[in-house]
């Protein structure tokens, strides 16, 4: 709740490309997963279901292959609910706008709305995936997390990617068919989100992935 003053800036994808930057993001929300419990926990396929849920009762159509990338994701949390998941309280979010930065490196966290108890390496997937394209960008960060790099991390996190991108496009193509506000990109926001979506699950790597949790 503070009110920050002159020389914070909302962060962005670019901010999080810096290692420096990325380190203290990483340290916050890792002081969170240290934390004691929150009231609620859900996971990423949890919240997938409601807002599919919700574009099929408002009647939205989604692309022709949604039912494939459902099923693969679907896949997904077979695969990583057979690995195991440590619970932890969590920020929740990946959104680099999440993320406000200040004088002198200074860091901070805001919108705790999607705040919960969930698998902490959800929200660094999606930090991840904010940021980088490529395996060999997110090392370094993870091996900063960690204190050395895992592959179980990497497939972990990059599976949790691929999920939140089409969790938040579904939301997206249903926002784009009832939400009054005509101003909002929300079909641009989809579309970016599926496209990413479908690239990771067509990666050749997608089945080494899965068996590395």
């Amino acid at each position: 709740m503070d009110h920050l003053g002159e020389g914070w800036r909302t962060g962005c994808m670019d901010d999080l490309r810096d290692l420096d930057v990325m380190t203290r993001v990483l340290e916050l929300k890792a002081r969170i997963h240290a934390g004691p419990a929150m009231i609620a926990t859900w996971s990423i396929f949890d919240r997938l279901r409601t807002f599919d849920d919700a574009r099929r009762q408002a009647g939205v159509e989604g692309p022709d292959d949604l039912w494939w990338m459902l099923d693969a994701v679907a896949d997904i949390e077979q695969a990583i609910d057979a690995a195991g998941i440590d619970v932890r309280p969590s920020h929740g979010d990946g959104l680099a706008s999440n993320i406000m930065l200040g004088p002198d490196g200074a860091v901070m966290l805001v919108d705790f709305d999607e705040a919960r108890n969930t698998d902490p390496f959800y929200e660094i997937g999606c930090l991840l995936n904010e940021a980088f394209a490529f395996d060999d960008e997110m090392a370094p960060a993870l091996e900063q997390f960690e204190g050395s790099f895992r592959p179980q991390t990497l497939s972990r996190c990059r599976l949790y990617g691929i999920a939140d991108d089409l969790t938040w496009a579904i939301w997206a193509l249903t926002m784009d068919a009832t939400s009054t506000r005509g101003g909002v990109e929300f079909l641009k926001y989809a579309n970016w989100r599926l496209l990413r979506c479908r690239q990771a699950l067509l990666h050749p790597d997608l089945e080494l992935k899965l068996r590395t949790l």
